[in-house]
């Protein structure tokens, strides 16, 4: 089973950021990194 269909058939609307780490540890696995992706995220929603 395809974990990733939205990300690949989608990028227009999807952007996957891959960690190593279990789904809930995610941000553990590299917290710089992690914020760094959220307030991207946030900071492109405001541009929309």
């Amino acid at each position: 089973m395809d974990t990733y269909p939205a990300g690949v058939t989608r990028p227009d609307v999807v952007n996957l950021e891959d960690f190593d780490a279990e789904h809930t540890m995610s941000w553990k696995s590299d917290c710089e990194r992690w914020r760094a992706v959220i307030s991207s995220w946030r900071t492109s929603l405001v541009a929309f």
